[in-house]
């Protein structure tokens, strides 16, 4: 999978160059798309991946995600990368999903900026309503 090819590339901190293309070419962006519900319906390419492919999709999204999150922080926040993960995150309950989108929101957590965002968009009380969901 392409995806997974430019990740190889990008995933290096010193790899300013690859950085820069992938900021041009919209390459995070694109990752988000697949995770925004509402993306499902109004874009062409989403909408024609099913049940399965798609949770597949999302999860390796999610993956690359993580890695690449702590090396672009700012152009994360910048294009609302965060405010998807929140969505997500509310969104499916289902483990496999849950457990990736959860392992991204810790990678971002780690600055400031989305620490502040995240309170905002109630993830903190998401994250705990999990929790409480499954000690019973």
């Amino acid at each position: 999978m392409l995806w997974s090819q430019v990740f190889h590339v990008a995933r290096d901190p010193f790899s300013i160059e690859a950085h820069q293309i992938i900021i041009q070419k919209q390459y995070l962006k694109s990752l988000f798309l697949y995770l925004d519900p509402a993306a499902r319906d109004s874009h062409p390419c989403i909408a024609k991946w099913f049940g399965p492919q798609l949770i597949d999709l999302q999860i390796h999204a999610l993956d690359i995600l993580t890695n690449l999150i702590p090396i672009l922080p700012r152009h994360v926040h910048d294009i609302g990368g965060h405010k998807v993960l929140s969505i997500f995150l509310q969104t499916f309950s289902d483990k496999p999903r849950r457990r990736a989108v959860l392992l991204a929101i810790l990678s971002a957590s780690t600055y400031m900026c989305f620490k502040e965002e995240f309170e905002k968009q109630h993830v903190i009380q998401s994250l705990l309503d999990i929790i409480a969901a499954n000690k019973e």
